[in-house]
């Protein structure tokens, strides 16, 4: 299977093809999904090594226009088309790397990014992600204000305790979302109005997560269906792509969405049959 997914990779990257699909659809926007930058990757689910995440935020510096994530909702709450070829950063969970080693690449590059964090981390030692995840040491309350004092930094909310909201009853699932709003406007004298839904799969939220949130003054909310994103998608179940400790190739091949956006145009031609 990792053989069939590396040559369909190396076919539309090599041939040209990624690359031509990127330069056809300059009015989607790429809104990528980290979790964990480190020296030494453990998870291969969570982590990217920081010398490729380098790599990969020059590359978007270079071929893409890197916005602030709360601009191309803007553009799309006025069913307008952001820059051309944008693109966004966001980073879930709340781990200490986001100001050790992130931040500095950012400032290097000058690439703004959001951070959806988890309230119930913060100050609270290691990040209880469950087995196979590696652990990581979550930011403490002073990491949290540093990072979120950069320009180039918004904080989104991410719930207090990580649940799979659609499991909650909604005066549960509201406690979640507003509480965690809250603190972190108290934590860092910021408005927040971007809220990721963790884990962000579509069996993880639901049409009362998507209107709970809009009801607590979020403008946001977004999942993780990997494809890219326009001005016609609802604005509370906006795509993001997760990136991976991969090749710089194939990092090119995922970011233009050719795949994704493919994949996701069968499935809606499927259900509407």
């Amino acid at each position: 299977m990792k053989f069939i997914k590396y040559l369909v990779f190396a076919l539309l990257h090599f041939s040209g093809i990624s690359a031509l699909y990127c330069l056809c659809t300059p009015w989607r926007a790429r809104i990528l999904c980290y979790h964990r930058i480190s020296e030494f990757p453990r998870d291969p689910l969570l982590d990217v090594s920081k010398k490729k995440f380098e790599e990969q935020v020059k590359y978007l510096t270079r071929c893409y226009t890197p916005m602030h994530l709360s601009d191309i909702v803007e553009f799309f709450y006025e069913k307008k088309t952001p820059h051309r070829l944008s693109c966004a950063l966001s980073f879930d969970d709340g781990s200490e790397d986001w100001l050790s080693l992130v931040i500095p690449v950012l400032k290097r590059y000058n690439v703004p990014a959001t951070f959806f964090t988890t309230t119930g981390f913060i100050g609270n030692g290691l990040i209880p992600y469950p087995h196979p995840h590696a652990p990581a040491r979550a930011l403490t309350y002073e990491e949290l204000t540093a990072l979120a004092a950069s320009s180039l930094v918004t904080i989104g909310g991410h719930t207090v305790t990580h649940p799979h909201l659609s499991r909650l009853k909604e005066p549960e699932m509201r406690e979640e979302i507003k509480t965690s709003k809250r603190m972190l406007e108290l934590w860092t004298g910021k408005l927040v109005n971007l809220y990721a839904y963790p884990f962000g799969n579509e069996a993880d939220y639901n049409e009362t997560t998507k209107r709970v949130t809009k009801e607590e003054g979020l403008k946001a909310g977004f999942s993780i269906e990997e494809r890219t994103a326009t001005s016609s998608d609802d604005l509370y179940e906006l795509p993001r792509m997760v990136i991976f400790d991969e090749p710089l190739w194939i990092f090119k091949v995922r970011v233009s969405g050719i795949i994704d956006d493919f994949l996701y145009f069968f499935k809606q031609l499927i259900k509407s049959k």
